[in-house]
């Protein structure tokens, strides 16, 4: 990806904020401050060591293939899904039917089962999450398991940051004394406590989310996607357990063909409109 590219001018100013707050902990008069002039490393080093990982997996997530589908892995996937539908409709004994897969209208491929065509990225992605303006990318089953590792490493970084920031403010007698003396940590809280509310919220999402087996996606329009209108509201055939899910989700690397998740149950078969 070009350093012009869409998503440079965000990319750069997350890393440079990042790299900015971290700096100002070090050079005022804050415990990390005293904590390198008294010798004592453990806590600088423990928030560099953060720093640098949420760059990482910020980088990560923002710059890997989130799960684009290829016309090769789409056909395959396309065509099993409709050769398992046609032989349970052709069994008289059946009472449900697997998921009828979708055509993408404007990237002309089949859709595996829980993929989305983005319109920010002009491509379908599979199990797609969202398109995150952050980090400047969509958030599927490739780079999911990276965002959310930077989202937890990011929330660790902003609360304790925060923590060291409001712990400097100085007392004054008088409001200006105060204003003059506290203006860059003022800053700084400002700056923490939007970062450490707007995170934390994502992680809360999230790690619901990946513990019920939906995606944001799934969750906010469950009732217009046509392979969980046979569910109730929250409710995912993907669900295996919370543990189990926990599981798949960070040590399953592959990329995992969800049709047969949906055996079992009768689902309505709708046309590509129905997605959304």
């Amino acid at each position: 990806m070009g350093c012009f590219s869409d998503g440079f001018a965000v990319r750069t100013f997350h890393c440079v904020l990042t790299l900015l707050i971290f700096g100002s902990l070090l050079v005022q008069d804050t415990e990390l401050n005293r904590a390198l002039q008294e010798k004592r490393y453990r806590a600088p080093a423990a928030m560099l060591l953060l720093v640098l990982l949420s760059i990482a997996f910020y980088f990560i997530s923002s710059n890997m293939n989130p799960g684009f589908v290829t016309r090769d892995d789409a056909k395959i996937e396309g065509y099993r899904a409709l050769v398992q539908s046609n032989r349970e409709k052709s069994s008289p004994s059946s009472q449900s039917f697997a998921y009828s897969p979708q055509l993408c209208d404007i990237c002309l491929v089949v859709q595996p089962v829980r993929a989305k065509h983005c319109l920010d990225c002009n491509r379908c992605v599979r199990r797609y999450d969202h398109h995150c303006p952050w980090i400047a990318n969509c958030v599927g089953e490739r780079n999911h398991r990276y965002y959310v590792i930077f989202l937890i490493v990011e929330s660790v970084l902003v609360c304790w940051a925060l923590k060291i920031t409001c712990s400097a403010v100085v007392q004054r007698d008088t409001w200006s004394q105060w204003v003059y003396t506290n203006f860059i940590y003022t800053l700084d809280i400002l700056v923490l406590l939007c970062g450490a509310l707007s995170v934390l919220l994502l992680v809360i999402c999230h790690v619901y989310l990946i513990a019920t087996g939906l995606t944001t996606w799934e969750f906010v329009k469950h009732t217009r996607i046509s392979y969980l209108k046979a569910y109730s509201e929250c409710e995912s055939p993907f669900d295996e357990g919370v543990i189990s899910n926990f599981v798949t989700f960070f040590c399953y690397c592959k990329l995992k063909d969800w049709a047969p998740y949906l055996k079992g149950k009768r689902v309505r078969r709708n046309s590509a409109s129905s997605l959304v």
